[in-house]
């Protein structure tokens, strides 16, 4: 499993937990604890963003590291490269 339906699942389940409070709040007219409750949620939600970015920010670090790697070990040497070599298409405007 991924790391990104890992994370999906535990806020599901956080999610559903803050859901119930709120509910139980709501049922029994209880404002604070209906508000504590929300915000208790939304900040459950942010907390969850904030980690699943910088996991995938983490997984694009990686992958774009193994490819620049994988490009420049392929590429050999590049003083000894000519210009024709690099795949550059030059296009004259009038």
């Amino acid at each position: 499993m991924s790391v990104f339906l890992e994370i999906a699942d535990y806020y599901a389940v956080a999610d559903a937990a803050f859901a119930a409070a709120e509910q139980r709040a709501f049922q029994d007219n209880d404002d604070v604890a209906f508000d504590q409750a929300g915000l208790a949620r939304q900040h459950n939600d942010q907390a969850y963003f904030l980690y699943l970015f910088s996991r995938f920010e983490a997984t694009v670090n990686a992958s774009s590291e193994a490819l620049l790697a994988t490009r420049l070990a392929a590429t050999g040497m590049w003083s000894e490269r000519r210009i024709w070599q690099h795949g550059l298409a030059f296009r004259f405007v009038r």
